[in-house]
């Protein structure tokens, strides 16, 4: 079974994995979402294999109207 989303620290949320470029133009993973991180470091995520229940993110995966990610980038 393959990740397809990522959690923030000990957050219940399951978000959508996305990724951001960073000050350095470095791509990070990410909330596709684009939820606030403040302090941003990387190692506050978490991978998650649980169903994605950020409505944010639950709303981009029907606008593209798929069942789950079409494609999924390591996250490390």
């Amino acid at each position: 079974m393959e990740a397809h989303g990522l959690r923030l620290e000990s957050s219940r949320v399951v978000h959508l994995a996305g990724s951001a470029i960073d000050h350095r133009g470095e791509k990070l993973p990410a909330p596709a979402c684009r939820v606030g991180v403040s302090g941003w470091d990387p190692r506050r995520l978490h991978v998650s294999y649980a169903p994605i229940t950020c409505c944010r993110c639950v709303r981009l995966v029907k606008a593209q109207q798929l069942t789950e990610p079409a494609e999924q980038n390591a996250l490390f």
